[in-house]
């Protein structure tokens, strides 16, 4: 039952995630008279308020919120300075993946090209920002949490990465967040969930800034 339990919270985790996202994409569709060109210029600005609404919505009836909070208080400086050189490492070890992949994957130029569309400052908000907080409450904090209670800690890290890899688009995102998401995972397990969001602000951060390179 246990195992039944944890299957269902983390699943309906995913679900509320990939529904708030449709649902704003299919506002965009209905109201936009020209949705193509809404994409274009205000993606990122999409973005910020599907993943508002996402945690908001998840974070008002976890009757665990506490912990969440907790996690991320009474972090020192140097253990901050810590997780960005943790982060710095995670984000060299995913570049060295993508360029072992990158040969298979033809379409990662289109993934260069989404770092250096338009709004620079929802951009920085809608990378930098939100997603490392919200997904690393979602899958760390909460998915990785029910499947440890129900299947263990080697299954729900496995569990966690494997569903957060599912949520990118491209296939060679998928593994690179896959193996990513492991990472964060164990991390988490080890130093709290203030670790790994300061990790994984820091390889979107990383992100963010070549993007702004190339703009320019």
């Amino acid at each position: 039952m246990k195992q039944i339990k944890a299957f269902g919270q983390s699943i309906l985790v995913v679900i509320w995630f990939y529904v708030i996202s449709l649902l704003g994409g299919l506002l965009v569709e209905i109201l936009c008279p020209n949705p193509i060109s809404f994409y274009e210029r205000h993606s990122y600005l999409l973005n910020v308020i599907c993943y508002t609404i996402i945690f908001v919505g998840l974070y008002s009836i976890d009757q665990h919120k506490t912990e969440f909070r907790e996690g991320l208080k009474n972090q020192k400086v140097k253990d901050v300075f810590k997780y960005i050189l943790m982060g710095l490492g995670t984000y060299f070890i995913g570049t060295l993946l993508v360029r072992l992949l990158i040969g298979f994957f033809p379409e990662y130029e289109e993934i260069n090209q989404s770092f250096t569309a338009y709004e620079p400052v929802f951009r920085f908000i809608a990378m930098v920002i939100l997603p490392p907080i919200v997904e690393e409450y979602l899958f760390r904090q909460k998915i990785q949490g029910y499947l440890k209670e129900g299947f263990g800690l080697p299954i729900a890290l496995i569990g966690q990465a494997l569903l957060f890899g599912g949520l990118h688009y491209y296939m060679v995102q998928k593994i690179y967040a896959a193996v990513l998401g492991l990472i964060f995972g164990i991390v988490k397990e080890k130093k709290g969930i203030s670790a790994t969001i300061c990790m994984h602000m820091t390889v979107n951060g990383i992100g963010w800034l070549m993007g702004c390179m190339l703009n320019y």
